[in-house]
């Protein structure tokens, strides 16, 4: 008797969707293995879920040449299964499925195939023929771009352009509207989860909550059972408790490098303050300052000033504060935030980040990078 750990990995892809009328029970995959089992070094059971959260799974093993893998589905999922072999290039199957019985075989060689096919699910594969469309023709129009006479800038602008709106026309019509069409389905819940979490740089979960909120009530109660539904409904809940634009901000006190004294985001009030988050690590980041020293020193005399919030963890205090000087920011105060309370609160999920408060506390504006800093601030300070 042969046996054989089988390795597991979580994560979140898109891929084409397969799914079974039922969506919660039991499942177990099988393989005959009999005559690879010595040629097999390892095997990977990649778990993809629609929220990427990790699904409960139990343990699997080939016995007398023969894989056995069983777990209980609280939501159809997408399972890989890799095989490493000792002397060829690994091979994988994937497919999306419900609580069924399945069983995989090896057809020209070593490569892994499904015995009998998941009924595919017509709604899932649209959203993926949609989304493939709008690709199609978004490379198409890369392809066309003119670099005739024109600068390094142009022509980075306007490819940048064709992919921010056409990524918005996958948003708006293969995941929006799916997500209103199949309120009752799970292909509602993927599609809306989709919708919700683009795009990255800003997701509307963020932007619109209550809207993503109204979305999510109009799913059938059965959908909401599902354990990614209802991560969905938590990160509505901390998306609402962002501060954002035209918000006032909280009065938060963060601790300075010494860790010996706090500074309040209350003190700044009667002062423009730009409440910037960075880390040591982030060359973006790092590669900003220079623009904020130079804003600094323009404007601090007519009332304006900047708050550093640092996202380095605390066992690398070292490294910040090493960065805060060899930068320059040290003209300013820097502050930790270790226990990622600011960074909740303000919704950050990548840096560099900034926001622009007002006198009165008040947020006008956010993330201005570059010399979009310097504008918005000879707007708010004219000679």
């Amino acid at each position: 008797m042969r046996l054989l750990t089988l390795f597991f990995l979580v994560c979140f892809q898109s891929q084409l969707l397969f799914a079974q009328t039922s969506n919660q029970g039991p499942l177990k995959v099988i393989a005959d293995l009999k005559g690879l089992q010595d040629s097999v070094q390892k095997i990977a059971i990649v778990i993809n879920t629609i929220s990427s959260a990790p699904s409960r799974y139990d343990s699997g093993t080939i016995i007398d040449g023969k894989l056995s893998f069983a777990m209980a589905l609280e939501e159809p999922m997408l399972l890989s299964f890799i095989f490493y072999w000792k002397k060829s290039k690994s091979t994988s199957v994937s497919f999306w499925t419900g609580p069924s019985m399945q069983e995989l075989y090896f057809k020209d060689g070593l490569q892994p195939a499904l015995r009998n096919k998941t009924p595919i699910n017509q709604d899932f594969l649209e959203i993926d023929r949609q989304e493939r469309s709008i690709k199609f023709k978004r490379d198409s129009l890369l392809k066309n771009v003119s670099y005739e006479n024109r600068s390094i800038e142009q022509v980075e602008g306007e490819i940048s352009r064709l992919k921010d709106s056409l990524a918005t026309v996958i948003e708006e019509n293969a995941y929006k509207k799916n997500a209103l069409i199949y309120k009752s389905s799970v292909v509602g819940l993927y599609a809306l989860w989709k919708y919700a979490m683009t795009p990255i740089a800003s997701p509307r979960i963020k932007s619109k909550p209550d809207f993503i909120r109204s979305l999510y009530q109009s799913l059938d109660t059965g959908i909401k059972s599902f354990p990614s539904a209802k991560i969905l409904s938590a990160k509505i809940d901390e998306a609402k408790a962002i501060v954002k634009v035209q918000e006032n901000i909280p009065d938060l006190v963060l601790q300075d490098p010494t860790g010996k004294r706090g500074i309040a985001l209350s003190n700044y009030k009667g002062k423009y303050l730009l409440l910037d988050f960075w880390a040591s690590w982030c060359g973006p980041c790092r590669d900003e300052n220079p623009a904020l020293i130079k804003a600094f020193q323009k404007f601090k005399s007519k009332g304006f000033d900047i708050l550093s919030v640092t996202l380095d963890r605390q066992g690398d205090k070292d490294k910040w504060i090493a960065a805060m000087h060899k930068d320059g920011i040290d003209l300013w105060s820097n502050v930790s935030d270790f226990d990622e309370k600011a960074k909740s609160l303000f919704g950050v999920t990548a840096i560099p980040s900034n926001f622009l408060v007002d006198p009165t506390g008040k947020v006008i504006a956010q993330d201005l990078r570059g010399d979009m800093l310097e504008k918005k601030l000879q707007e708010l300070f004219p000679k």
